[in-house]
């Protein structure tokens, strides 16, 4: 059963923001404390930051300084999009953008930008994102933040890696890495950039090199849930290509209960959907239908379009593996008329010839 190329896509990360240290008034002083507070919080708990960035909204108005307001934005941002709130992320992007350009902030405003590649590569379309992320390069001043020349070689190798070109994905990858290598407070960047890497070789059959690359991810300093749950996740695909089942699913299952703890519901989504997955592939199709309706659950709290679609895909062969072809054929179907409207050629190839197959 084929896996959806479902992309890690890239979290735009509070690391490396450039710290408000002066500000005009004690409540403005209040915000930056709130802020720093939230993302402590965001740490062990997406949904908790959620609600306390959500209060915080009535307190930021327009005489509120431009470095607060930005931060409120790229908080707005990855906490979404560790929700599986896709939209709302997107959305947070583009007001990040209007914002920049309001106050002349070309670097910024080339990193909000990248909302829209994301956006494009959430949607398969790698080709045009690539032509898109040049353009945004190009408009990127020389002497840009890290943050920025970071996030910008996250988005790339995340473009390279859905077309498949996985040497230069992972050139891209180590580019990031290399731009924090001597920061002493970047672990979470470092770590989330290895995460990366670890992906690749997975897609390059590598998964030795990939548990190692997790490995050495996991030993960096306060790694937050977030990136703890995706290096589990990856651990858990590199030990299921070298045939070792049980650890896989070992991984997998602590990937679930980190997503769990820390209201992650894009991760839980994704693992779950991966876990009946796994089953399919064992034949174990009543466990299959078990673990495709738990990932279905998850994936309808989530915008993310390919992950309900595999959800679905799941569910449809697990009947169909129990021989109830009348229940399982119309999600089947369903998701080949969604991939082919969307144009996710090899996606639809595979799921035709899996079909058939069944």
């Amino acid at each position: 059963m084929p896996l959806f190329s479902r992309l890690f896509l890239c979290l735009v990360l509070t690391t490396c923001l450039p710290a408000a240290a002066q500000f005009a008034s004690s409540g403005d002083e209040r915000i930056h404390a709130e802020l720093a507070a939230i993302r402590t919080l965001s740490r062990t708990s997406t949904a908790d930051a959620l609600r306390r960035l959500d209060a915080l909204r009535a307190r930021v108005g327009k005489d509120t300084p431009y470095p607060l307001r930005r931060e409120v934005l790229r908080i707005d941002v990855w906490l979404h999009e560790d929700a599986g709130q896709l939209a709302r992320s997107y959305e947070a992007e583009r007001q990040a953008l209007q914002l920049a350009i309001e106050n002349n902030d070309p670097a910024f405003a080339a990193r909000a930008r990248l909302g829209a590649v994301r956006q494009l590569l959430d949607q398969n379309r790698s080709s045009e994102a690539l032509a898109a992320l040049a353009e945004i390069r190009a408009a990127v001043p020389k002497d840009a933040p890290v943050a920025v020349r970071y996030a910008l070689e996250h988005v790339q190798g995340d473009a390279y890696n859905g077309k498949g070109q996985f040497d230069k994905a992972l050139a891209a990858y180590l580019k990031s890495l290399k731009l924090l290598q001597d920061e002493p407070d970047e672990s979470e960047g470092r770590a989330t950039a290895m995460a990366r890497i670890a992906r690749v070789y997975n897609n390059i059959d590598n998964p030795a090199k990939a548990i190692d690359t997790t490995q050495q991810a996991l030993l960096e300093k306060d790694v937050p849930m977030r990136t703890v749950g995706r290096l589990q996740f990856t651990q858990g695909i590199a030990m299921l290509k070298l045939n070792r089942g049980k650890e896989g699913i070992a991984a997998f299952n602590n990937a679930l209960e980190t997503a769990k703890r820390g209201k992650l519901t894009g991760l839980e989504a994704e693992v779950r959907g991966n876990i009946a997955d796994y089953f399919l592939r064992q034949h174990d199709y009543a466990r299959a239908e078990q673990e495709a309706l738990l990932a279905m659950k998850a994936s309808e709290r989530v915008t993310d379009v390919n992950m309900i679609l595999m959800a679905r895909a799941n569910l449809g062969f697990a009947l169909m593996g129990q021989k109830r072809f009348a229940e399982g054929l119309p999600y089947i179907d369903g998701v080949i008329a969604d991939l082919d409207k969307a144009g996710a050629t090899a996606d639809l190839y595979a799921m035709l010839d899996e079909k058939g197959r069944m």
